[in-house]
């Protein structure tokens, strides 16, 4: 690195360095800060406070398929014990996966609660455009 460095009358150092050197620092302070933020998300999903979703998992639920069903099978969970742990009967989280039923708000509290996701992560999106 090619730096120079100056004294200002008042006594302030100034660093001068080439270009291609300044860039050369943004680029390793950017990469810094993209592993810091890599390492605090890693932590954080360690730690249960995120959500690690897989691809496959993402593009299922992107195409249509159940957010409840997904989020039931990455926690490993079947539909009896999400219907335990939601105070749910088997059949009520079996209809709710297929879309023959939709679920009320509670209900879906109750199911984000037993699977640790925010309600958010479940609801159906509403087509808004429609209204």
């Amino acid at each position: 690195m090619g730096a120079k460095t100056f004294t200002t009358p008042g006594g302030e150092k100034i660093v001068m360095l080439s270009e291609a050197d300044y860039e050369a620092l943004v680029v390793t302070a950017e990469d810094a800060t993209d592993a810091a933020a890599v390492a605090e998300y890693d932590a954080d999903v360690a730690a249960g406070r995120a959500l690690f979703l897989p691809l496959d998992m993402v593009e299922r639920i992107l195409g249509g398929a159940s957010r409840v069903r997904e989020f039931r099978k990455c926690r490993a969970m079947t539909q009896a014990q999400l219907a335990e742990a939601a105070g749910l009967t088997r059949s009520a989280i079996s209809r709710i996966e297929a879309g023959r039923r939709k679920g009320s708000i509670s209900t879906y509290v109750r199911l984000a609660n037993a699977l640790g996701v925010d309600i958010d992560d479940l609801a159906p999106i509403e087509d808004e455009s429609a209204t």
